[in-house]
């Protein structure tokens, strides 16, 4: 019996075909064909991801080369049974002469072009399809590869935004029909946010961080104008928990309060404790940040000779350690209640915010010089992520890198450079073998922060070293900036607080001003509206007193030089400049005496 030629046309097309995909891809046949020939399932790095497209195949050797687009003609029935499909249906023309592979993603083609430019199609026959010579398989493997991870929400959403166009005359008379429509369409709805909360991960984890948060955005905005509580809590979860509460603490309490009504109606428990365990982590950071801006606070105005706050700064900062101990004990009820009700995966999530929050207390004591406790810290927060990382072995690749991630950071702030680097080659085998490329970048910019970042070690010998040092003005300004930034002030900015920050900032050294004579004098009259908040207060009045002349108040003391010399220094005999290499000191201006005269119109400055 003679062997029929299509035969022969199509089994060579397959073997085409299969040279034209990664060898680890998966190309199954289907039988009976029912138009469809094979199934193709992608694998990345040896993992079966269960992302398959299905593929009609045609194999010809009637192409015209000279064409930039190759045309094939198809059932009608076959592409509206394609249509019906929630998978991505592929047609691959192969050309077995030059061995080349073309495609056109099928229902791409009907949504975009057929029903746009030829809305009559669904009433011929047949239907030309046109692919472009571009579009060979070879060249568009992480094309069709993202098709198969994407294509099925892309489907849905399509067949959701067409369904009202085409039977809204009969829906208005047909309740049952307009029942079942809209049955249909929830469903779709539903499986169309699930499947871009896997597109969402899948931007994640190919390193396109704001693809997967933009993607979460729609999600919530589209469930919230749908009435889909559950996926409005889903997506405010996710984006709350994306946020760095380090650096966004703020943004993640915003949308965490957002769907907290939503919470509440939706009422599913793991939804319950994973929102809770988020807000007191805000909480808690917050709480943190004031404590750490009291330090700083403190720091500055302890050395001022101005400020008599610090005893009160300092009750504030005890009283703050409280609330933080108060909230982190609070926190641990979460995770009790994770593990009881055997939300394991967030069990593990939330152990490892737990081993986070105490780094407060390392970086507390760290500051007091409580080395023995100290390292007792250290081993239990290791100790802790260990016991997390041999759980995660067991239920979630991703939580196991971000619990070996903070191993890193562990490591490297004890300075123990060794177990750091094997942790981070650990972290680069998950990364890999989950082929997540948001991971590798996460790891190369630890390894850029480990340069930076400061160590515990350095800390407990800078407290032993330098006990009772006053910091720089230019340390103390660092400070400054950081708590003018906690407090909300753009230093940079045009409004009147950020104007008055940099004249503070500028003011808190006078020796550009007490250079021009020796017989000035300069103090502060006035605390500024800010001096508190930031242990500023050169932001007040200032007055320049001339012991010799007179005197001048205001703001600036830039501005009250200038006036003072136009006023009085022209025709003045005492002018009398300092060196060009005198400094000025804290220590020299607090053991200066001030004239009576400087005493007395400041205290008559008061009594008017």
């Amino acid at each position: 019996m003679k062997r029929p030629p299509e035969h022969v046309v199509e089994e060579v097309s397959k073997k085409i075909l299969k040279k034209s995909i990664p060898s680890e891809w998966i190309l199954r046949d289907i039988n009976p064909d029912y138009g469809i020939d094979n199934s193709l399932e992608i694998v990345k790095n040896d993992i079966v991801t269960g992302k398959e497209i299905l593929i009609q195949l045609k194999g010809t050797t009637l192409i015209d080369n000279n064409a930039s687009y190759l045309s094939y003609s198809l059932k009608t029935d076959h592409l509206k049974y394609y249509l019906e499909k929630d998978v991505p249906v592929f047609l691959v023309v192969v050309d077995v002469v030059k061995e080349k592979c073309y495609w056109v993603f099928l229902q791409h083609y009907a949504f975009q072009f057929l029903n746009v430019n030829k809305p009559s199609w669904v009433d011929q026959k047949t239907i030309t399809v046109r692919i472009s010579k571009e579009q060979q398989v070879r060249n568009s493997l992480d094309q069709i590869e993202d098709i198969a991870k994407g294509g099925s929400a892309y489907i849905i959403t399509q067949k959701i935004n067409q369904i009202p166009s085409k039977y809204l005359a009969t829906w208005k008379s047909n309740t049952e029909a307009i029942v079942a429509k809209s049955k249909v369409a929830k469903d779709f709805l539903e499986k169309a946010f699930q499947l871009q909360f896997e597109i969402s991960y899948h931007h994640d984890k190919e390193g396109s961080h704001e693809k997967s948060f933009e993607i979460l955005n729609g999600i919530f905005n589209s469930a919230l104008a749908s009435g889909n509580k559950e996926s409005v809590v889903k997506a405010g979860l996710i984006i709350a928990y994306e946020l760095n509460p380090q650096t966004q603490n703020n943004l993640v309490w915003t949308w965490l309060i957002k769907i907290s009504k939503f919470v509440e109606e939706v009422n599913n428990n793991s939804y319950n404790i994973l929102w809770r365990g988020s807000l007191i982590e805000t909480v808690f950071i917050k709480l943190v940040n004031d404590y750490f801006s009291l330090i700083r606070l403190i720091l500055v105005s302890s050395q001022n000779p101005h400020d008599i706050n610090t005893p009160f700064l300092i009750m504030q900062m005890r009283e703050k350690i409280q609330q933080i101990f108060n909230t982190e004990i609070d926190f641990i009820k979460c995770v009790i209640k994770a593990f009881e009700d055997e939300e394991y995966l967030m069990y593990l999530d939330f152990l490892k915010r737990l081993a986070k929050m105490h780094w407060l207390w390392v970086y507390y004591n760290s500051l007091k010089g409580n080395k023995e406790i100290l390292y007792m810290q250290l081993a239990y927060i290791e100790k802790m992520l260990l016991s997390a990382k041999k759980l995660a072995d067991a239920i979630s690749e991703d939580i196991k890198f971000s619990i070996v991630m903070d191993l890193a950071y562990l490591y490297n702030s004890m300075e123990k450079t060794s177990l750091r680097d094997s942790t981070i080659n650990e972290a680069y085998d998950i990364a890999n073998k989950i082929g997540h490329k948001g991971y590798l970048k996460q790891i190369e910019n630890a390894k850029e922060n480990f340069k930076s970042l400061v160590t515990i070690p350095y800390l407990i010998n800078f407290k032993n070293k330098t006990p009772t040092e006053e910091p720089s003005l230019e340390e103390e300004e660092k400070i400054i900036r950081d708590l003018l930034r906690d407090g909300g002030i753009d230093i940079e900015g045009d409004d009147e607080l950020a104007k008055l920050a940099r004249i503070g900032l500028k003011d808190r050294n006078p020796e550009r001003i007490l250079k021009h004579c020796k017989h000035l004098f300069v103090d502060i009259v006035t605390y500024g509206p800010i001096w508190n908040m930031v242990a500023l207060p050169e932001t007040g009045m200032k007055i320049l007193y001339c012991e010799k002349t007179g005197c001048i108040m205001g703001q600036s003391l830039d501005e009250l030089l200038e006036s003072f010399k136009n006023s009085n220094c022209k025709t003045c005999n005492f002018h009398s400049p300092r060196s060009n290499d005198w400094k000025w000191t804290r220590k020299w201006q607090r053991e200066r005496v001030q004239p009576e005269g400087m005493k007395k119109t400041i205290e008559n400055f008061f009594k008017h």
